[in-house]
């Protein structure tokens, strides 16, 4: 409905006639009126990194759900035998890791100031972590004497990627896991390449990154950004890790058959929509950040003098690459829920069907949650900022959602 506002005609000099009609009273519809939009402040707010962490508290209540159910996990019962041991070291080696190697790499650029390593070191934690897990369970598969290590992981994953048993070929065979391992982690490894790639070498490019502008000098808030991460690593790859906490008796077939043919069939499909979501948001993600990066280089070699990305994907969705990676977390999840959830496999973890889906709820929350908290309100600070009197940037910023709508059209469209 048109909602509108009437001003005062002003008043006339004597000397013009009286018979004059008076000027038409002022309208404005709805949809200008919520195009109206304050000024930008006098001074920039710039990058509030470390402030939101803060303000966020689903980052301290999150890690304390995850305790708090693997405590209950463990002691359900008054037997030891429920306590999921396997998973707990899995996850106790990763954690340690984890937190080594973002130490390793803070300290450096805490002494040079730099924060060119930063994204490298998160998604490279990221193979690290996944791949110490399966080589541990591989090990475990094998026997005493098995010297199985992050490189053959990572080996056997380059294989299947280059096209050497893509399903149930011998290549996950002959490291000592399942077939369904192997992929979940292979999915992590293709998604934390390529994003580690992109973002280190466009650190490169750009020469800088203007979220460290405030406290690249200050070591402590430098050192927190860094175990901030540490974080992120450890939550997210909570349902990888308990997948490759399966030993080879939680496996009985290479297919999904068990003894109960329903549950097998809706696993498989759950692990299917779990894949489509994951491609689906790859695709979207990386193609998004191929739009951006060729509007910003057009804008530097003067092809265009456009202020703000607002083509391609981004001209249906103000953030389409973190949508691609809420949808990429969620298929990870969907596909490690649909291996954890056999009798097998949860009597081999020794995680329970709550346990379980607790677990691999928890990651795409988090994802979502850190991302719509934290990494998105940081980037709309500081465009708004720069460009909030431009009437073209409020009515995109207006329009558009956080959101690509399941139509089908997602990415056709969004090449167009």
């Amino acid at each position: 409905m048109a909602v509108t506002t009437t001003t005062e005609p002003s008043s006339k000099p004597a000397s013009e006639p009286a018979s004059e009609p008076a000027s038409e009273p002022a309208t404005k519809t709805a949809l200008e009126l919520a195009d109206e939009r304050p000024s930008k402040p006098a001074t920039n707010p710039g990058p509030n990194l470390l402030g939101r962490p803060i303000d966020s508290h689903f980052l301290v209540r999150i890690p304390v759900l995850l305790i708090l159910t693997l405590l209950i996990q463990s002691f359900s019962f008054t037997s030891t035998k429920n306590i999921p041991t396997t998973f707990l070291a899995n996850l106790a080696q990763s954690t340690a890791a984890t937190f080594a190697i973002q130490t390793a790499v803070a300290v450096p650029s805490i002494l040079l100031q730099n924060e060119k390593l930063y994204d490298l070191s998160g998604t490279g934690n990221f193979v690290v972590v996944i791949a110490m897990s399966l080589a541990r369970t591989a090990r475990l598969n094998q026997g005493p004497g098995s010297e199985v290590g992050v490189v053959d992981v990572l080996g056997a994953i380059t294989r299947i990627l280059k096209g050497e048993g893509i399903y149930k070929g011998g290549v996950w065979e002959e490291l000592g896991v399942d077939w369904r391992q192997g992929w979940v982690t292979a999915l992590v490894y293709v998604w934390a390449v390529r994003l580690g790639l992109y973002t280190f070498i466009r650190s490169i490019c750009r020469g800088g990154d203007s979220r460290f502008d405030k406290f690249r000098d200050n070591p402590r808030k430098f050192f927190a950004v860094f175990m901030a991460q540490g974080i992120w690593v450890t939550l997210c790859t909570v349902p990888v890790v308990a997948v490759n906490s399966i030993l080879a008796d939680g496996f009985p077939s290479s297919d999904w058959r068990t003894s109960s043919p329903a549950a097998a069939f809706i696993r498989a499909v759950w692990f299917t929509l779990g894949l489509w979501s994951f491609l689906r948001g790859f695709a979207i993600e990386c193609l998004a950040d191929w739009q951006l990066s060729k509007w910003r280089l057009d804008r530097h070699l003067k092809k265009h003098e456009e202020v703000f990305c607002g083509k391609g994907l981004w001209d249906r969705c103000r953030h389409p690459n973190y949508y691609g990676e809420c949808l990429v977390w969620l298929g990870i999840s969907m596909c490690s829920a649909a291996v954890l959830m056999s009798s097998a496999a949860q009597k081999s973890t020794r995680l329970g069907f709550f346990t379980v889906w607790i677990l691999c709820s928890l990651t795409p929350y988090f994802v979502y949650k850190l991302l719509r908290n934290i990494s998105i309100p940081v980037i709309e600070e500081k465009m708004d900022w720069e460009y909030m009197e431009i009437k073209e940037y409020r009515i995109w910023r207006r329009d558009r959602t956080l959101r690509i709508w399941l139509d089908g059209a997602g990415i056709i469209y969004g090449c167009a």
